[in-house]
This record gives structure tokens, sequence and C-alpha cells, in this order.
């Protein structure tokens, strides 16, 4: 997984993500590649399995993108939710997913649904499936001055709010998702967690705006 920092147009990362496919389809390991870019959807997950569509040009919203094809790149524009690229040798070859978690989708369990899917479909084996998480919002930055009274006595998210001496509560997303996934049988030494927090990181495009958004920051 490639995570590239963009100045703030839409243009130039979109340039700027094709001048990255052009080093790597110039890679041999490549060959002739295509870029498809995910449109993300913060609601439902929507998995889209790119061997069951006919058209990949022309693609609706949706927070998942599979391929076995080696010459499809995947890609996806993201602030600070989480997105998981999953990755491993199934029962015909490499299978990759483009995963995109939003606390929403962290809340309905996405995450452990589009493992499960990869699983069932292309026998993704637990303890070999590999995880790179990209950057994204932290516990420590992402902050509210509430939440609901719902979130507050769901035991699903009990170990994953709390609350600091200043009194805004915390959000633990991307916690919630490596152990719930760490349930399903993925090892730990498979998943690499980037470590910048993109509510702190000045570099980096951060957009919720329940704890101020910085719309002329990089991506």
């Amino acid at each position: 997984m490639l995570t590239l920092v963009f100045c703030d147009t839409l243009e130039e990362i979109e340039k700027n993500r094709l001048r990255a496919l052009s080093l790597l389809i110039g890679h041999s390991a490549f060959g002739t590649s295509k870029l498809i870019v995910m449109k993300p959807t913060k609601g439902e997950l929507g998995l889209l399995d790119l061997a069951r569509v006919d058209d990949t040009d022309s693609l609706p919203e949706t927070d998942g993108l599979i391929t076995t094809d080696p010459n499809i790149v995947l890609s996806a524009n993201t602030a600070d939710c989480n997105m998981i690229a999953m990755y491993g040798h199934g029962n015909h070859g490499l299978v990759l997913g483009l995963i995109h978690i939003s606390r929403y989708m962290a809340d309905k369990g996405g995450h452990t649904q589009a493992f499960g899917y990869m699983s069932e479909t292309y026998g993704l084996s637990p303890g070999t499936t590999r995880m790179i998480f990209a950057p994204s919002i932290k516990a420590e930055s992402y902050k509210f001055p509430d939440i609901s009274e719902a979130q507050k006595s769901d035991p699903r998210w009990r170990d994953y709010i709390y609350k600091d001496k200043a009194g805004p509560w915390h959000v633990n997303t991307t916690r919630k998702i490596v152990e719930e996934l760490q349930d399903e049988g993925v090892q730990s030494e498979n998943m690499y967690l980037n470590p910048i927090d993109m509510g702190s990181d000045p570099n980096f495009f951060f957009s919720s705006p329940t704890c101020g958004a910085r719309p002329r920051a990089r991506w």
C-alpha cells in the first residue's frame, strides 16, 4: 500500500496518483496496470467484487473493492477513516481487498464482513492473511463533547471509548477494528498499523467537523 501526500486540490491529487501509477507500471512486476479509484459511502458496506463486475469503468459508491487480477491497482481518496488493504493467497492465487471503515461501519462490523467474504469466497486463511492500515485518526485526536447514550452502554464499545479529565469523549475505532479482526483469527504479526495520527499531523487532511476540520491541509 502506498500512502501519498498531495496538495489539497482534486486535480493535483489525480495528477500525482497517475504519476505514481506510471512508476508502478514501469516496474516489471506490475506489467500493464489499470487504476480503479474507490468512492467511499460512509454508509452500507456494499462490497464490490471486481471479478463479478462487467464494467469497471463505471462503478457505484462502495466501501470495499476486491480483486484477484494482478493488473488492477486499487486506490481511494480518504481523510481520517480507516483504510485497510487485506491480502493473501486464496484457493486460486492472490486476493486483494481495499476496505474503507468509518466509525459507522466499525459499529456495523464492516471489517469482519469484508474479511468473512474474502475467506468464504476465495479461501483466505486468517492465519496467513496480511493487513495494512493506512494513516487514520487515532483515539487521542478523535474526541467529542459527548457521545450517544447507546454507544456508552453498548458492550461492543465498552473497551474503545473513554472520557479524559478535560471532558471530551474519545473513540478508539482502530483498536476496535484490529481486535475484532484478531478475534477472527488474523495474526497480530501480520497486521501493520501506520502510526500517523491524521487528527494531529499537519501534513495530512483531516475532515471530522466535530474535532475541528482542517480543509486547507494537505491530503
